[in-house]
Protein backbone atom coordinates (compact mmCIF):
# COMPACT_ATOMS: atom_id res chain seq x y z
CA UNK A 1 0.00 0.00 0.00
CA UNK A 2 1.21 3.79 -0.78
CA UNK A 3 2.47 6.10 1.83
CA UNK A 4 2.65 9.49 -0.21
CA UNK A 5 4.16 7.21 -3.06
CA UNK A 6 3.16 4.83 -5.48
CA UNK A 7 4.84 1.70 -4.84
CA UNK A 8 6.24 -0.89 -7.59
CA UNK A 9 3.35 -3.66 -7.18
CA UNK A 10 -0.32 -2.98 -6.00
CA UNK A 11 -1.87 -4.95 -3.84
CA UNK A 12 -3.08 -7.90 -5.03
CA UNK A 13 -6.30 -7.99 -7.36
CA UNK A 14 -8.20 -9.91 -4.47
CA UNK A 15 -8.30 -7.01 -2.27
CA UNK A 16 -8.75 -4.13 -4.50
CA UNK A 17 -9.60 -4.75 -8.28
CA UNK A 18 -7.32 -4.09 -11.18
CA UNK A 19 -6.56 -2.65 -14.55
CA UNK A 20 -5.28 -4.72 -17.74
CA UNK A 21 -3.90 -2.42 -20.35
CA UNK A 22 -4.80 -3.78 -24.18
CA UNK A 23 -2.62 -2.63 -27.28
CA UNK A 24 -3.50 -4.23 -31.12
CA UNK A 25 -0.59 -3.16 -33.37
CA UNK A 26 -1.18 -1.05 -36.17
CA UNK A 27 -0.47 -0.82 -39.82
CA UNK A 28 1.33 -3.84 -41.49
CA UNK A 29 3.58 -4.21 -44.86
CA UNK A 30 0.61 -6.34 -45.58
CA UNK A 31 -1.69 -4.07 -45.22
CA UNK A 32 -0.29 -1.70 -47.71
CA UNK A 33 -0.16 -4.42 -50.00
CA UNK A 34 -3.89 -5.07 -49.30
CA UNK A 35 -2.45 -8.82 -48.35
CA UNK A 36 -4.25 -11.33 -45.36
CA UNK A 37 -1.34 -11.65 -43.07
CA UNK A 38 -2.67 -13.82 -40.74
CA UNK A 39 0.38 -16.19 -39.65
CA UNK A 40 2.44 -14.72 -41.85
CA UNK A 41 5.15 -12.70 -39.94
CA UNK A 42 5.60 -9.21 -41.63
CA UNK A 43 6.55 -6.43 -40.41
CA UNK A 44 5.26 -3.18 -39.02
CA UNK A 45 4.48 -0.39 -42.02
CA UNK A 46 6.38 3.06 -41.32
CA UNK A 47 2.80 4.25 -40.06
CA UNK A 48 2.40 1.12 -38.10
CA UNK A 49 5.93 2.06 -36.37
CA UNK A 50 5.14 5.49 -35.89
CA UNK A 51 1.63 4.51 -34.52
CA UNK A 52 3.64 2.10 -31.74
CA UNK A 53 6.21 4.76 -31.06
CA UNK A 54 2.75 7.04 -30.12
CA UNK A 55 0.57 4.51 -28.31
CA UNK A 56 3.92 4.39 -26.04
CA UNK A 57 3.79 7.97 -25.90
CA UNK A 58 0.53 8.21 -24.94
CA UNK A 59 0.64 5.49 -21.77
CA UNK A 60 4.35 7.41 -20.90
CA UNK A 61 2.01 10.77 -20.63
CA UNK A 62 -0.61 9.07 -18.40
CA UNK A 63 2.13 7.57 -15.90
CA UNK A 64 1.70 4.17 -17.22
CA UNK A 65 4.27 1.47 -16.08
CA UNK A 66 4.21 -1.98 -16.64
CA UNK A 67 5.60 -5.07 -14.44
CA UNK A 68 4.79 -8.07 -17.40
CA UNK A 69 3.97 -7.82 -20.91
CA UNK A 70 2.55 -10.24 -22.65
CA UNK A 71 2.49 -10.51 -27.11
CA UNK A 72 2.37 -12.68 -29.68
CA UNK A 73 5.36 -14.38 -31.72
CA UNK A 74 4.63 -12.58 -34.66
CA UNK A 75 7.32 -9.50 -35.15
CA UNK A 76 4.17 -6.74 -35.72
CA UNK A 77 3.05 -7.60 -32.50
CA UNK A 78 6.43 -7.78 -30.50
CA UNK A 79 7.88 -4.60 -32.22
CA UNK A 80 4.80 -2.67 -31.04
CA UNK A 81 5.36 -4.09 -27.60
CA UNK A 82 9.29 -2.88 -27.81
CA UNK A 83 7.75 0.58 -28.70
CA UNK A 84 5.31 0.84 -25.88
CA UNK A 85 7.34 -0.56 -23.05
CA UNK A 86 10.72 1.94 -24.20
CA UNK A 87 8.70 4.81 -24.27
CA UNK A 88 6.79 4.31 -20.67
CA UNK A 89 10.18 3.14 -19.05
CA UNK A 90 9.25 -0.02 -18.72
CA UNK A 91 12.37 -2.20 -20.54
CA UNK A 92 13.91 -3.83 -17.95
CA UNK A 93 10.36 -6.22 -17.31
CA UNK A 94 9.76 -9.41 -18.86
CA UNK A 95 8.35 -9.63 -22.17
CA UNK A 96 6.41 -12.69 -22.21
CA UNK A 97 5.88 -14.06 -26.16
CA UNK A 98 3.21 -16.97 -27.03
CA UNK A 99 1.58 -18.18 -30.46
CA UNK A 100 -1.67 -18.41 -27.87
CA UNK A 101 -1.75 -14.51 -28.70
CA UNK A 102 -1.14 -14.90 -32.20
CA UNK A 103 -4.03 -13.56 -34.53
CA UNK A 104 -6.23 -15.75 -36.50
CA UNK A 105 -4.47 -18.50 -38.94
CA UNK A 106 -6.69 -17.70 -42.24
CA UNK A 107 -5.47 -20.70 -43.66
CA UNK A 108 -5.09 -21.36 -47.21
CA UNK A 109 -6.02 -17.53 -47.77
CA UNK A 110 -3.08 -15.87 -46.16
CA UNK A 111 -0.68 -14.15 -48.74
CA UNK A 112 -4.09 -13.77 -50.70
CA UNK A 113 -5.64 -9.89 -51.45
CA UNK A 114 -8.04 -9.21 -49.19
CA UNK A 115 -11.13 -8.07 -51.81
CA UNK A 116 -10.45 -11.87 -53.30
CA UNK A 117 -10.04 -13.54 -50.05
CA UNK A 118 -13.66 -11.97 -49.00
CA UNK A 119 -15.01 -13.33 -52.19
CA UNK A 120 -13.77 -16.88 -51.00
CA UNK A 121 -14.90 -16.75 -47.64
CA UNK A 122 -17.07 -14.85 -45.27
CA UNK A 123 -15.06 -13.64 -42.57
CA UNK A 124 -18.05 -12.89 -40.18
CA UNK A 125 -18.79 -15.83 -39.90
CA UNK A 126 -18.42 -16.86 -35.75
CA UNK A 127 -17.68 -20.48 -36.29
CA UNK A 128 -16.38 -21.10 -39.82
CA UNK A 129 -12.86 -21.66 -40.79
CA UNK A 130 -11.47 -20.92 -44.39
CA UNK A 131 -9.54 -23.43 -46.25
CA UNK A 132 -7.02 -25.09 -44.37
CA UNK A 133 -3.75 -25.39 -45.47
CA UNK A 134 -2.15 -28.80 -45.93
CA UNK A 135 0.38 -30.21 -43.70
CA UNK A 136 3.20 -30.30 -46.31
CA UNK A 137 2.45 -26.28 -47.17
CA UNK A 138 5.70 -24.46 -46.26
CA UNK A 139 2.94 -21.70 -44.62
CA UNK A 140 1.51 -24.30 -42.23
CA UNK A 141 2.89 -23.77 -38.54
CA UNK A 142 4.08 -27.09 -38.15
CA UNK A 143 6.80 -26.71 -40.94
CA UNK A 144 7.82 -23.33 -38.88
CA UNK A 145 10.80 -24.03 -36.60
CA UNK A 146 9.59 -20.85 -34.49
CA UNK A 147 6.97 -23.12 -33.46
CA UNK A 148 9.30 -26.25 -32.97
CA UNK A 149 8.24 -26.80 -29.30
CA UNK A 150 4.21 -26.62 -29.77
CA UNK A 151 3.01 -30.09 -30.08
CA UNK A 152 2.07 -30.07 -33.57
CA UNK A 153 -1.64 -31.02 -32.80
CA UNK A 154 -2.05 -27.63 -31.72
CA UNK A 155 -0.82 -25.74 -34.47
CA UNK A 156 -3.99 -24.75 -37.04
CA UNK A 157 -3.92 -25.15 -40.36
CA UNK A 158 -7.01 -22.60 -40.25
CA UNK A 159 -9.19 -21.47 -37.33
CA UNK A 160 -12.49 -19.91 -37.21
CA UNK A 161 -12.90 -16.59 -34.70
CA UNK A 162 -14.48 -19.43 -32.35
CA UNK A 163 -10.93 -21.56 -31.87
CA UNK A 164 -9.08 -18.52 -31.65
CA UNK A 165 -11.04 -17.85 -28.37
CA UNK A 166 -10.71 -21.82 -27.34
CA UNK A 167 -6.55 -21.29 -28.11
CA UNK A 168 -6.40 -18.13 -26.17
CA UNK A 169 -8.76 -18.72 -22.85
CA UNK A 170 -6.33 -20.99 -21.41
CA UNK A 171 -3.53 -18.51 -22.24
CA UNK A 172 -5.59 -15.91 -19.56
CA UNK A 173 -6.47 -18.62 -17.03
CA UNK A 174 -2.98 -19.90 -16.62
CA UNK A 175 -0.68 -16.85 -17.35
CA UNK A 176 -2.71 -13.30 -17.67
CA UNK A 177 -5.29 -13.79 -15.25
CA UNK A 178 -2.79 -14.74 -12.44
CA UNK A 179 -0.18 -12.16 -12.64
CA UNK A 180 -3.38 -9.78 -12.35
CA UNK A 181 -4.27 -11.32 -8.99
CA UNK A 182 -1.15 -11.25 -7.75
CA UNK A 183 -0.84 -6.89 -8.14
CA UNK A 184 1.50 -7.05 -11.11
CA UNK A 185 0.55 -3.93 -13.89
CA UNK A 186 0.20 -5.87 -17.08
CA UNK A 187 0.34 -4.95 -20.86
CA UNK A 188 -0.68 -6.95 -23.15
CA UNK A 189 0.13 -6.41 -26.95
CA UNK A 190 -1.79 -8.87 -29.79
CA UNK A 191 -3.66 -8.68 -33.07
CA UNK A 192 -7.29 -8.07 -33.47
CA UNK A 193 -8.84 -11.43 -33.60
CA UNK A 194 -6.75 -12.62 -30.28
CA UNK A 195 -7.67 -9.54 -28.44
CA UNK A 196 -11.41 -9.78 -29.26
CA UNK A 197 -11.73 -12.98 -27.78
CA UNK A 198 -10.19 -12.12 -24.61
CA UNK A 199 -12.67 -9.36 -24.62
CA UNK A 200 -15.37 -11.83 -25.11
CA UNK A 201 -14.22 -13.54 -22.22
CA UNK A 202 -13.86 -11.16 -19.98
CA UNK A 203 -16.93 -9.67 -20.65
CA UNK A 204 -19.15 -12.91 -21.43
CA UNK A 205 -20.09 -11.60 -24.93
CA UNK A 206 -22.77 -13.58 -27.11
CA UNK A 207 -21.09 -14.66 -31.09
CA UNK A 208 -22.94 -11.79 -32.19
CA UNK A 209 -21.56 -9.21 -29.64
CA UNK A 210 -17.84 -10.10 -30.12
CA UNK A 211 -18.46 -9.89 -34.35
CA UNK A 212 -19.46 -6.30 -33.78
CA UNK A 213 -17.39 -5.30 -31.25
CA UNK A 214 -14.77 -2.31 -32.31
CA UNK A 215 -10.76 -3.23 -31.58
CA UNK A 216 -9.04 0.10 -31.71
CA UNK A 217 -5.40 0.10 -33.44
CA UNK A 218 -2.94 1.38 -32.49
CA UNK A 219 -4.41 2.93 -29.19
CA UNK A 220 -4.29 1.56 -25.83
CA UNK A 221 -7.46 0.46 -24.15
CA UNK A 222 -8.15 -0.37 -20.69
CA UNK A 223 -10.68 -2.99 -18.97
CA UNK A 224 -11.05 -2.28 -14.99
CA UNK A 225 -12.13 -5.58 -13.05
CA UNK A 226 -13.36 -5.77 -9.60
CA UNK A 227 -11.91 -7.83 -6.84
CA UNK A 228 -13.83 -10.83 -8.14
CA UNK A 229 -12.22 -10.37 -11.56
CA UNK A 230 -15.87 -9.55 -13.24
CA UNK A 231 -15.41 -6.57 -15.92
CA UNK A 232 -16.14 -3.07 -15.09
CA UNK A 233 -15.85 -0.60 -17.56
CA UNK A 234 -13.27 0.21 -20.78
CA UNK A 235 -11.70 3.63 -21.77
CA UNK A 236 -9.14 4.57 -23.92
CA UNK A 237 -6.06 5.65 -22.41
CA UNK A 238 -5.95 8.95 -24.14
CA UNK A 239 -9.69 9.43 -23.38
CA UNK A 240 -11.40 9.22 -26.48
CA UNK A 241 -13.49 6.39 -25.28
CA UNK A 242 -16.59 6.95 -22.75
CA UNK A 243 -16.23 4.13 -20.38
CA UNK A 244 -20.15 4.22 -19.01
CA UNK A 245 -22.83 4.71 -21.44
CA UNK A 246 -24.42 8.34 -21.61
CA UNK A 247 -27.51 8.96 -19.45
CA UNK A 248 -29.75 12.01 -20.33
CA UNK A 249 -29.96 14.64 -17.51
CA UNK A 250 -28.17 11.72 -15.10
CA UNK A 251 -25.71 13.02 -12.58
CA UNK A 252 -22.98 10.32 -11.75
CA UNK A 253 -19.97 10.29 -8.86
CA UNK A 254 -17.51 7.71 -9.64
CA UNK A 255 -15.95 6.62 -5.91
CA UNK A 256 -12.18 6.10 -4.92
CA UNK A 257 -11.01 4.21 -1.64
CA UNK A 258 -14.24 2.85 -1.27
CA UNK A 259 -13.76 0.73 1.95
CA UNK A 260 -17.05 -1.59 4.53
CA UNK A 261 -17.41 1.96 6.11
CA UNK A 262 -18.92 3.80 3.31
CA UNK A 263 -21.63 1.35 2.78
CA UNK A 264 -24.25 3.96 3.82
CA UNK A 265 -22.48 6.50 1.43
CA UNK A 266 -22.80 4.07 -1.34
CA UNK A 267 -26.21 2.97 -1.18
CA UNK A 268 -27.40 6.84 -0.82
CA UNK A 269 -25.60 7.28 -4.06
CA UNK A 270 -26.74 4.91 -5.56
CA UNK A 271 -30.18 6.01 -4.93
CA UNK A 272 -29.97 9.41 -5.47
CA UNK A 273 -27.47 9.27 -8.72
CA UNK A 274 -28.45 5.76 -10.33
CA UNK A 275 -25.19 4.72 -12.93
CA UNK A 276 -22.85 6.21 -9.97
CA UNK A 277 -19.74 3.49 -9.48
CA UNK A 278 -16.99 2.69 -7.15
CA UNK A 279 -13.27 1.38 -6.96
CA UNK A 280 -11.98 0.18 -3.85
CA UNK A 281 -8.43 1.51 -5.55
CA UNK A 282 -7.21 4.92 -4.62
CA UNK A 283 -6.98 7.17 -7.20
CA UNK A 284 -4.03 7.68 -8.74
CA UNK A 285 -2.10 8.23 -12.29
CA UNK A 286 -2.84 4.55 -13.58
CA UNK A 287 -6.73 5.06 -12.25
CA UNK A 288 -7.85 8.70 -12.55
CA UNK A 289 -9.46 8.07 -15.96
CA UNK A 290 -11.23 5.00 -14.40
CA UNK A 291 -13.68 8.20 -13.68
CA UNK A 292 -14.77 8.83 -17.56
CA UNK A 293 -18.42 9.08 -17.59
CA UNK A 294 -18.78 10.61 -14.24
CA UNK A 295 -19.88 14.02 -13.24
CA UNK A 296 -17.75 14.12 -9.96
CA UNK A 297 -15.41 11.93 -8.20
CA UNK A 298 -15.36 11.04 -4.38
CA UNK A 299 -12.11 10.91 -3.05
CA UNK A 300 -10.21 9.62 0.36
CA UNK A 301 -7.17 10.87 2.52
CA UNK A 302 -4.90 8.86 0.26
CA UNK A 303 -6.27 9.77 -2.63
CA UNK A 304 -3.91 11.42 -4.86
CA UNK A 305 -5.43 14.16 -6.81
CA UNK A 306 -1.94 16.46 -7.95
CA UNK A 307 -2.03 18.49 -11.06
CA UNK A 308 -1.68 15.78 -13.39
CA UNK A 309 -4.94 14.01 -11.82
CA UNK A 310 -6.66 17.38 -11.87
CA UNK A 311 -5.92 17.86 -15.64
CA UNK A 312 -7.23 13.99 -16.48
CA UNK A 313 -10.38 14.70 -13.98
CA UNK A 314 -10.68 17.96 -16.46
CA UNK A 315 -10.58 15.81 -19.43
CA UNK A 316 -12.58 13.26 -18.69
CA UNK A 317 -15.54 15.75 -17.50
CA UNK A 318 -15.45 16.25 -13.97
CA UNK A 319 -17.03 19.24 -12.57
CA UNK A 320 -16.84 18.50 -9.05
CA UNK A 321 -14.75 16.64 -6.20
CA UNK A 322 -16.18 15.09 -3.25
CA UNK A 323 -13.96 15.00 -0.27
CA UNK A 324 -15.13 12.64 2.23
CA UNK A 325 -12.39 13.64 5.10
CA UNK A 326 -11.64 16.55 6.99
CA UNK A 327 -8.29 17.56 4.93
CA UNK A 328 -6.75 15.88 2.24
CA UNK A 329 -2.59 17.58 1.54
CA UNK A 330 -2.23 15.36 -1.38
CA UNK A 331 -5.05 17.40 -3.73
CA UNK A 332 -3.86 20.56 -5.59
CA UNK A 333 -6.81 23.31 -4.78
CA UNK A 334 -5.05 26.01 -7.23
CA UNK A 335 -4.60 23.34 -9.86
CA UNK A 336 -8.99 22.36 -9.31
CA UNK A 337 -9.59 25.79 -9.46
CA UNK A 338 -7.76 26.55 -12.66
CA UNK A 339 -9.19 23.43 -13.97
CA UNK A 340 -13.11 24.83 -13.49
CA UNK A 341 -13.21 22.05 -11.06
CA UNK A 342 -14.96 22.73 -7.23
CA UNK A 343 -14.09 21.08 -4.53
CA UNK A 344 -16.78 20.38 -1.42
CA UNK A 345 -16.14 18.75 1.75
CA UNK A 346 -18.78 15.85 2.54
CA UNK A 347 -19.39 13.89 6.23
CA UNK A 348 -16.02 15.47 7.45
CA UNK A 349 -17.20 14.10 11.33
CA UNK A 350 -18.01 10.82 10.23
CA UNK A 351 -16.89 8.10 13.11
CA UNK A 352 -14.40 6.29 11.34
CA UNK A 353 -12.42 9.33 10.42
CA UNK A 354 -12.20 10.53 14.09
CA UNK A 355 -10.86 7.30 15.02
CA UNK A 356 -8.37 7.18 11.99
CA UNK A 357 -6.76 10.58 12.45
CA UNK A 358 -6.65 9.37 16.41
CA UNK A 359 -4.92 6.65 15.72
CA UNK A 360 -2.79 7.68 13.42
CA UNK A 361 -1.52 10.22 15.62
CA UNK A 362 -1.06 7.68 18.74
CA UNK A 363 1.12 5.34 16.37
CA UNK A 364 3.17 8.45 14.69
CA UNK A 365 4.59 9.34 18.07
CA UNK A 366 6.40 6.46 18.27
CA UNK A 367 7.80 7.57 14.42
CA UNK A 368 6.30 4.57 12.85
CA UNK A 369 4.62 5.86 10.38
CA UNK A 370 4.53 3.29 7.99
CA UNK A 371 2.60 1.33 10.59
CA UNK A 372 0.48 4.35 10.81
CA UNK A 373 -0.83 4.12 7.17
CA UNK A 374 -0.97 0.72 7.06
CA UNK A 375 -3.19 -0.25 10.07
CA UNK A 376 -5.83 3.05 8.73
CA UNK A 377 -6.28 1.87 5.45
CA UNK A 378 -6.84 -1.60 7.09
CA UNK A 379 -9.42 0.27 9.07
CA UNK A 380 -7.69 -1.23 12.33
CA UNK A 381 -8.34 1.60 15.00
CA UNK A 382 -7.25 -0.40 17.97
CA UNK A 383 -4.81 0.34 20.42
CA UNK A 384 -3.56 -2.73 20.09
CA UNK A 385 -2.91 -3.39 16.85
Amino acid sequence: FKFRSRPALRPPAALMGCEIVFLCHGETDGDVKNLVDGWLDVDLSAQGAADAAKAGACLDARGYRFDVVFTSTLKRSVKTAWAAIGACDSVSNPLIMSWRLNDRHCGALEGMDRAEASRQFDFSSFDKAPPPLENTDARHPRNDPMYASVPRRALPGSESLKEVCDRVRPYWDDSIGPCLMAGRRVLVVAHEASLRALCMYLRGLTEQEVLELSIPVAVPFVYAMDADMNFVKTFHVDGSLAAVPASPGGFKVCTYSKTCCDDDLVAALETEFPGSFFFANTCSLETAAWCKGADAVCLYIHDDCGPEIVQIFKEMGIKLILLRCRNNDMLDFSACEAAGIKVVKVRDNLVEAIGEYAVSLAVCLNRRLHRASNRTKDDNYMLGG
